[in-house]
């Protein structure tokens, strides 16, 4: 089910399927920015789908899991692109959001 393809804010494009199947759809941006988003987001799974290219969630109540600070560094210092992340982001915006974890104070 592909549903999610027709939701606000989510842009897909077809990629070519497995081994000759149909072409498949796949996310390729999320735009949520300033959407009154609430709760926590889990960044660590959003990084592993293979064709995003584009990440805003900015200006949302969010907080993201550790992932941001133990997996990416700050915000790219200390970036490691041998992470399981897709190689086609081009764009993270979360600004105006809590980075961290949900754990801390």
């Amino acid at each position: 089910d592909t549903t999610y393809c027709k939701w606000y804010g989510i842009t897909c494009t077809e990629t070519d399927g497995d081994y000759g199947k149909l072409p498949l759809p796949s996310v390729t941006k999320i735009e949520l920015g300033a959407n009154n988003l609430v709760g926590s987001a889990p960044l660590s799974l959003l990084w592993r789908l293979p064709n995003l290219s584009v990440l805003k969630l900015d200006r949302n109540d969010i907080v993201y899991d550790d992932y941001v600070e133990t997996e990416l560094g700050v915000l790219g210092e200390d970036f490691d692109s041998e992470k399981e992340i897709s190689t086609n982001v081009r764009f993270v915006d979360l600004s105006y959001t809590d980075i961290g974890s949900s754990t801390n104070p």
